[in-house]
């Protein structure tokens, strides 16, 4: 029998194959900076068509979300004091913050204004409920 499984297990999974791919564009671009004296110092949408196009990278990589975009942050060619990471997920080294905290710290305060929101609506509910069966069976 087959068991569904949570969103918390899919969105690690999702995480873990982003961290893959950033591993793969590392991997690709430091093939790329060994073999070229033009190094690639950033990346962005045209550094990874460069790498198809010179084959560091052969196939499509495949995005875990749509909202998996690749950047690069700080120098990429030098002492490997660049990083790479997902505008969504961010990296695997924990030092660009992920937006998934940031929507999940999203939900927890909503659901924190909602709840002080929706106490004292019910209990004037009940307060009104109350006057209403009062005025209705007296």
């Amino acid at each position: 029998m087959a068991m569904p499984y949570p969103d918390s297990v899919r969105a690690s999974g999702r995480q873990k194959a982003c961290f893959s791919n950033i591993r793969v564009l590392l991997g690709a671009i430091e093939y790329y900076n060994e073999d070229h004296k033009e190094k690639i110092k950033e990346l962005n949408e045209i550094t990874i068509n460069c790498l198809y196009k010179e084959k560091y990278l052969k196939g499509e990589l495949s995005k875990p979300t749509e909202r998996c975009i690749y950047y690069s942050k700080g120098n990429l060619d030098e002492n490997g004091e660049g990083i790479i990471y997902c505008d969504y997920h961010g990296d695997f080294e924990g030092k660009i913050k992920s937006k998934i905290d940031d929507d999940f710290e999203s939900w927890v305060n909503t659901r924190i204004k909602l709840k002080r929101l929706l106490i004292p609506l019910t209990i004037s509910f009940v307060i009104a409920t109350a006057f209403f069966i009062q005025a209705y069976l007296f």
